[in-house]
């Protein structure tokens, strides 16, 4: 556990805002929610809560088809809800937090792994999505991870042969 906290330093939580909001928030619509919604993998962890990307799935169609309208009005208002940084601060640990998880590795190093919740991981695929068009375009040549698929894993692992 020592050696865990010591890849994994603790600080303290952020301290959240209360001034209002002095711009307008970005709103989504049914298509931006279920768009990301099936983006995530299959096989996607779940946060500490044991909710996974398929339970919104499931939620929207087969025979809770019958229900699936109100399903997603609900999921839609609760992400405009957060984006609009409406959500009670008293939410926001469970909603934001994410569990700290050893992996041992075969040479007996520990790999800190840490899973946030579906809710807060949609949340920010919604808005990644929505303006890595506009940031590829402002950002240009300065940039090599908004709007390139893998670009981010491109750069560690170019970084990584240089210092090999």
């Amino acid at each position: 556990m020592e050696v865990l906290k010591i890849k994994h330093l603790t600080v303290p939580a952020p301290v959240i805002s209360t001034s209002p909001i002095d711009f307008d928030a970005f709103v989504v619509n049914k298509d931006m929610v279920l768009g990301r919604i099936r983006s995530f993998p299959e096989d996607t962890a779940c946060g500490r809560d044991g909710c996974h990307a398929q339970h919104f799935l499931d939620a929207l169609s087969g025979p809770a088809v019958v229900v699936s309208d109100d399903v997603h009005a609900f999921i839609i208002a609760i992400v405009n809800l957060l984006l609009a940084g409406k959500c009670p601060p008293s939410l926001c640990e469970f909603i934001a937090s994410a569990p700290l998880t050893p992996l041992l590795k075969l040479e007996g190093d520990i790999i800190p792994m840490v899973v946030g919740k579906i809710l807060r991981r949609h949340v920010s695929k919604v808005v990644a999505s929505s303006v890595s068009k506009d940031m590829h375009v402002y950002l240009g040549d300065y940039q090599f991870g908004v709007g390139v698929p893998c670009g981010s894993e491109a750069i560690l692992r170019s970084a990584n042969r240089i210092l090999e």
